[in-house]
């Protein structure tokens, strides 16, 4: 009996201990996992709210002002996702992490592009330096546009949104050039082109549309061939109205070049690469973005990173043109950002 006893009384404790760490243990998982699956749930929550209906809306961008302007924030949307399939993956919800990584790689794909070099030879010319910028009306910091120009040495400048106290701060930068021309303003749509290239043709119109903005259009022989240029700023897309006056005068700005010339089309298209409208553009003027293979940066607004701003000012250039560089400038007081493009033009 003493023996038996004695087995029980040495068994006893250890049962005890099994039982007591069980019951540490339960209280502490339980709320761990009950966290990571309320934190789960509020991420799906808030990516359905805030990517996958306006992404979703973006398929109907064509039709309705509103979804187009759910295109221009893509980037966004794919840079939010990330940490969605993350958490999703942390609370093994494994079905809402696979469908997010499908509308993962539906918001990417047409971002690709941008981060594939162009594969041909370049032309073995001199590269043309052309820049465009939207200085912004109401910006007094004239001394930071004056300095950068001064230091980039373009060969072809557009300037935005120009009026005569711009003209006046730029009087240093324009004698330097032999070839301007200004249309002065006192809303946001005046512009100039400054050009150490001669033109043979130039040009400040308006198209026949609804609330026209003016551009400029020029013709210039680089390397004995004719190239087209234009610089655009058509109107903001803030209602249906001005979407609608853009998207005419976008059409309409198409149908001044000439396909058969090497063509170059530039400014504050107030539209980013991922509308629909964007896409009409290229096709119509037969050009493409020249920031492919040199990734996306944002124009505007200042914030020196992808997720910080929208891509609206543009270089599109025919397939003859090659794109040796394109980068996006410094902060220069605007809300925009200068863009610079060095471009071979071969004689061929």
């Amino acid at each position: 009996m003493r023996l038996i006893q004695t087995g029980i009384e040495a068994e006893t404790p250890i049962y005890e201990t099994h039982v007591s760490m069980n019951k540490e243990q339960t209280p502490r998982s339980v709320p761990a996992r009950s966290l990571i699956a309320r934190i789960s749930s509020a991420a799906i929550a808030l990516a359905v709210v805030l990517v996958v209906l306006p992404l979703g809306s973006t398929l109907f961008a064509g039709r309705f002002w509103a979804c187009d302007l759910a295109t221009h924030f893509r980037v966004q949307y794919v840079v939010a996702l990330i940490p969605v399939i993350l958490v999703c993956l942390l609370a093994k919800r494994w079905k809402t992490a696979l469908a997010f990584l499908a509308l993962l790689g539906f918001a990417s794909m047409p971002m690709i592009k941008y981060y594939m070099p162009d594969q041909r030879q370049p032309p073995a010319v001199e590269a043309v330096r052309f820049v465009t910028f939207n200085v912004k009306r109401s910006n007094d910091e004239f001394s930071r546009a004056v300095t950068f120009l001064r230091e980039e040495k373009p060969d072809v400048v557009a300037l935005f949104e120009i009026d005569e106290r711009w003209k006046s701060a730029l009087a240093e930068i324009s004698e330097s050039y032999p070839y301007v021309q200004w249309e002065l303003r006192e809303d946001n749509f005046g512009l100039c082109l400054f050009s150490r290239i001669p033109w043979s043709e130039i040009e400040v119109f308006r198209t026949e549309t609804i609330r026209s903005r003016p551009s400029i259009f020029a013709q210039f022989e680089i390397n004995g061939r004719p190239v087209q240029y234009l610089a655009i700023h058509p109107a903001t897309p803030l209602t249906p109205e001005s979407a609608r006056s853009r998207n005419e005068q976008l059409s309409a700005l198409t149908k001044r070049f000439d396909l058969s010339t090497a063509r170059i089309l530039t400014g504050d298209f107030n539209l980013t690469p991922w509308s629909p409208v964007f896409h009409d553009v290229l096709a119509a003027a037969e050009v493409r973005d020249a920031a492919c293979g040199f990734g996306i940066d944002p124009t505007w607004y200042q914030l020196p990173t992808p997720v910080g701003g929208i891509k609206i000012d543009h270089f599109l250039v025919s397939d003859d043109v090659f794109v040796l560089d394109h980068r996006v400038g410094p902060y220069l007081g605007s809300d925009h950002r200068p863009v610079v493009a060095d471009l071979l033009i071969s004689s061929e």
